[in-house]
């Protein structure tokens, strides 16, 4: 039965009624277990570098008990009052959120549960890196093994009426956790608000193994910054983050042309999903400059965004076609310019 209050249920679920949930169960400790096996064996005897990636927190949206039911009182999502239409944002998110409530649509109390086992998740995986780093104190290998914490993205979890992620460059998609722990060499129990990014891994990894970095590498090594107490200079002025394909954005008239208007995308790999990799979402390159105060996201051809994140740290209010802000977003428009002839 295609109903979508089934199917929204469905992908909402404690483990024990789920077979890839179970799996999944199973999975952790085994994946924990094998490192554990691997790096007591490998690190006697020389140096080691070693990725381990757990999927969860993700859809499908599922945790055992304790978890399932840890958290009952959450914040609610932060929606945009009129809708994304009339908040200004770009076309491509308004078709996103069309063919989203079309295809798995939520309640309201089915995103209450979203958010609730989803925080359950992350508690679920905050224990699991907890065995690894007892593990590690236990055997003496602290002080000589650099960790590092992150993800690959975030999850709307109901924010802008929206789930999972989509073609968009909000901090609740591109803002990760970046956490981390080298004993007796780096600073501990501190928080640091400068501008980090994924890229800058592989130099701080090369560094760490006193191992020259490729030219071509464009981060930063983060070891130096690491040990200044957060009081140093800063690592970089802006964050860039960037998505989509080549080519030109969506809008209404586009979409009636190529007869995409009554068509639903769903994912691949399971037609009871939505699928946020569909083309008319992701048509088009977009561009995010942010500092501490400003965001803007530039959509070549289209639309754009632009954020006072001090006054409306949720990117509610789309600030694009202001003029009263026409100058301070020229001025990140060419800060944005200038970074791409730099990695283009």
């Amino acid at each position: 039965m295609r109903n979508g209050r089934v199917i929204a249920s469905s992908a909402i679920r404690a483990w024990q009624k789920s077979q890839s949930g179970l799996r999944s169960r199973r999975n952790m400790p085994r994946l924990r277990r094998r490192y554990a096996s691997w790096s007591s064996a490998t690190a006697a005897t020389s140096r080691f570098f070693l990725w381990l990636s757990y999927l969860y927190p993700h859809t499908p949206y599922e945790a055992p008990e304790p978890y399932f039911s840890m958290y009952q009182e959450l914040p609610p999502p932060k929606v945009e009052a009129g809708g994304l239409a009339q908040a200004g944002k770009p076309f491509r998110q308004q078709f996103h959120q069309r063919n989203n409530d079309a295809v798995i649509p939520f309640t309201e109390g089915q995103v209450k549960l979203m958010r609730r086992v989803y925080y359950g998740m992350v508690t679920l995986i905050d224990g699991e890196i907890g065995k690894i780093l007892d593990f590690l104190d236990e055997r003496g290998l602290a002080q000589e093994t650099l960790l590092v914490f992150t993800s690959d993205h975030g999850d709307y979890q109901g924010d802008h009426g929206l789930i999972a992620k989509s073609p968009a460059l909000y901090d609740a998609l591109v803002r990760v956790p970046f956490i981390v722990r080298w004993n007796g060499q780096i600073d501990a129990n501190r928080r640091d608000h400068r501008f980090v990014s994924h890229i800058d891994l592989l130099p701080t990894f090369a560094a760490a193994a006193d191992l020259p970095c490729p030219p071509q590498a464009q981060g930063v090594n983060l070891l130096p910054f690491l040990s200044d107490g957060a009081a140093g200079s800063e690592i970089r002025p802006f964050a860039f983050s960037e998505y989509g394909t080549p080519g030109a954005p969506y809008d209404e008239e586009r979409l009636v042309n190529e007869g995409f208007e009554h068509r639903l995308f769903t994912n691949p790999a399971n037609d009871r999903l939505s699928w946020e990799g569909n083309p008319v979402a992701l048509s088009g390159r977009i561009r995010m400059l942010r500092d501490q105060r400003w965001k803007l996201v530039d959509e070549e051809g289209g639309a754009g965004e632009f954020y006072d994140l001090q006054n409306d740290p949720h990117e509610l209010l789309n600030l694009w076609d202001n003029p009263q802000y026409l100058t301070i977003r020229s001025e990140l428009q060419s800060l944005l310019l200038g970074w791409l002839a730099t990695v283009t």
